[in-house]
C-alpha cells in the first residue's frame, strides 16, 4: 500500500472518530479563504498567475493538532505561447482549472505558527479535458489571533502528478 494513500486512510479515520465523538458544534473549526497561485515546472507552460477559494472544516484532536477536511478550487490564467513551437501567431492557451478535495492535518505551535499537510485528489482541467490524480500540499503560516476575526497567512506548495504550484493563502475562521 502506498504510504500516501495509508495516511489518507488514517486522516479520514481520525476524522470520523472525532466527528463522531464531538460534543457540540463548538468543536469544529470552519474556514473560508482565498489562493493566489503561482504555476511550477510543466504546468507553468502553458498557465499564467492563478487565484482561488478554498473551505475547511477541522476538528481538535489533540493539544495543537487538527485534523479534518479542505476543499480548494482554483482558476489559472492562460498564457500566451511561444510563436517558436506553434504556427507562428503567437497562440494563447486556455484558462485552467484545478480542484482539490483533501484530508488535513494541521498542527498550531504555542507561537501561532501553523504548520500542515493536505493529501487527496486533484482534478485539473483543461482545454475541455479534465484529469485526476494524487494530489498534496504543504503549508507552513501564521495566525493572528488578537484580530476581531482570527485570520491565517500561510505560504504553501501543491503537486499533482500533472501540475505544481506554489503560493499564499489567507484564510478566516467562521
Amino acid at each position: 500500500m502506498n504510504p500516501y494513500s495509508l495516511l489518507l486512510a488514517l486522516l479520514i479515520t481520525t476524522t470520523t472518530f472525532a466527528q463522531s465523538s464531538k460534543t457540540s458544534d463548538k468543536d469544529w473549526d470552519f474556514q473560508a479563504g482565498i489562493n493566489l497561485y503561482h504555476p511550477l515546472k510543466y504546468f507553468n507552460m502553458f498557465s499564467g498567475f492563478g487565484t482561488g477559494i478554498d473551505v475547511a472544516a477541522l476538528h481538535p484532536i489533540a493539544a495543537g493538532l487538527s485534523v479534518g477536511g479542505r476543499i480548494n478550487y482554483g482558476y489559472f490564467f492562460g498564457r500566451s505561447a511561444d510563436p517558436t513551437f506553434t504556427s507562428g501567431n503567437g497562440d494563447h492557451f486556455k484558462a485552467s482549472h484545478l480542484y482539490d478535495f483533501f484530508g488535513e492535518a494541521s498542527y498550531k505551535l504555542p507561537s501561532n505558527i501553523v504548520t500542515g499537510l493536505d493529501l487527496g485528489y486533484g482534478i485539473i482541467t483543461f482545454n475541455g479535458e479534465s484529469d485526476g490524480s494524487f494530489a498534496e500540499k504543504i503549508y507552513l503560516g501564521y495566525e493572528f489571533e488578537d484580530w476581531n476575526v482570527p485570520m491565517t497567512f500561510a505560504a504553501f506548495y501543491e503537486q499533482t502528478s500533472y501540475h505544481k504550484n506554489a503560493g499564499i493563502r489567507a484564510t478566516v475562521r467562521l
